[in-house]
């Protein structure tokens, strides 16, 4: 039976890190605090608590991707409105009104913050990238009105801002987003994955980073049980790359990183879902780009950012009795649809998978 063996191979590697050194314990900040993308939010949203400031970045994400707009410019574009608090985006109130206007529900009500009208603000910039000369024009267009006068004050601090925030999101401290943001406008990504600008620097070299563990053969035999057509080296890759990212975090056990790849691609590195999801995690493409990883496909990129995704939802999660399936249905419906409907969604493939998932993790651990 698949329990016994896996339990045989993994039941005692509940302490892997034998040969790694073991940092003094210390009051550290979380890793998500630490992010680009959560500090440009934080910079526009200072009253929003941790929380809701991830809940808000899984929506950017959810959004840009389905339109088509890069994670990192939509962050951008979004906190640069937030911080123009009473503000609304000339593009978003026209948009808005015509809906109020078909309708029939008439003006009244006060228009919602960018925040609570992500779909709307995305699709307008979708458009505007796509229609538009230049991306300056599009966020000129986006902000303003100067027919009408409508924020033609504030459409150059506006731009401003986006650039400097969208420089700090591509890795540029503060003072040289705040020197490079002229020049960097004009290279603001457009519509198409192939106008997405990556610096080859966004990401260390990750294969430098890998350690070997003395548990490693009995991961890389998990791994070719589940998928005998790996190669001996492969399966050593993914599961070195499984213990190292794992070990660096507080929280993730790297058996429910094997149990979660076993129940998303039966480690089959080239896997790709009928929704796009890509690789041995299967990552979606706009959480590939939020990490500024170049190759989904590649086992060790792919692995940390799984990795990365697991420690922002324990993070998010671990204090509830439930945290386990909290999590596992946050990796595959995302922690809004979690949060709407108060635990595991009521999606088949959701609950399907947390159920999957949480039966290999409780065999790697030795349990049935």
């Amino acid at each position: 039976m698949i329990a016994a063996f896996l339990a045989l191979v993994i039941h005692l590697a509940s302490a892997p890190a034998t040969c790694a050194q073991t940092a003094e314990s210390e009051e550290t900040v979380p890793a998500y605090a630490e992010s680009a993308d959560f500090k440009v939010i934080k910079w526009a949203l200072p009253t929003l608590d941790d929380e809701s400031v991830l809940d808000l970045l899984t929506e950017i994400e959810r959004q840009s991707y389905r339109y088509g707009v890069d994670y990192r410019f939509a962050v951008a574009v979004v906190a640069a409105e937030a911080s123009f608090p009473g503000r609304i985006a000339v593009g978003r109130k026209r948009n808005l009104d015509i809906a109020r206007l078909v309708t029939k529900r008439g003006g009244r009500e006060p228009y919602p913050a960018v925040t609570d009208d992500l779909a709307n603000a995305l699709s307008t910039v979708d458009t505007m990238l796509r229609t538009e000369e230049s991306t300056q024009v599009a966020l000129r267009e986006y902000w303003a009105d100067s027919v009408r006068d409508y924020n033609t004050d504030t459409v150059t601090e506006f731009i401003r801002r986006v650039g400097e925030k969208y420089a700090l999101m591509e890795g540029m401290n503060e003072s040289e987003a705040q020197e490079n943001y002229l020049r960097e406008i004009q290279e603001f990504p457009g519509k198409g994955e192939e106008d997405i600008p990556f610096n080859v620097n966004e990401m260390p070299n990750l294969t430098k980073q890998l350690v070997r563990y003395d548990v490693e053969p009995q991961y890389a035999d998990v791994a070719r049980y589940f998928n005998p057509n790996l190669t001996d080296q492969e399966a050593t890759t993914i599961a070195r790359s499984v213990l190292t990212f794992s070990m660096q975090t507080d929280t993730v056990d790297p058996r429910l990183v094997m149990a979660l790849i076993a129940a998303e691609s039966r480690f089959r590195p080239r896997a790709v879902s009928k929704k796009g999801a890509m690789g041995l995690a299967q990552l979606m493409p706009a959480t590939v780009k939020s990490h500024g990883i170049r190759d989904a496909f590649d086992p060790v990129q792919n692995v940390y950012v799984c990795v990365k995704y697991l420690e922002r939802e324990i993070d998010r999660w671990g204090d509830r009795s439930n945290w386990l399936d909290l999590v596992l249905a946050s990796y595959n419906a995302g922690s809004g649809a979690v949060r709407k409907y108060g635990g595991v969604p009521p999606y088949p493939e959701t609950k399907s998978f947390v159920y999957i998932a949480k039966k290999y993790y409780n065999e790697l651990r030795g349990n049935r």
